[in-house]
């Protein structure tokens, strides 16, 4: 979150990829995946972040992140 918050969105990406890598049981799995997305996002990598929406969505139905991830998916443009 901290990466994040600095708009540092590599490193944002980076630790989150880290932190799923390390922690596969994790209780904020779900905030890690949004991280990633919204970092792809804010870099301009659609598809990436598409890829990263479809994690959150298809592994979170009940987490805060869902609705927005939802409808931020369907404004990403195609790559």
């Amino acid at each position: 979150e901290f990466y994040f918050d600095q708009n540092a969105f590599i490193s944002a990406i980076q630790r989150a990829v880290e932190y799923l890598t390390k922690f596969n049981n994790a209780p904020k799995r779900d905030l890690a995946l949004y991280i990633i997305a919204e970092s792809y996002r804010l870099e301009d990598n659609h598809e990436k972040a598409r890829q990263w929406y479809e994690k959150l969505i298809d592994n979170f139905p009940e987490s805060d992140y869902f609705s927005d991830a939802k409808e931020k998916i369907s404004g990403l443009r195609k790559q």
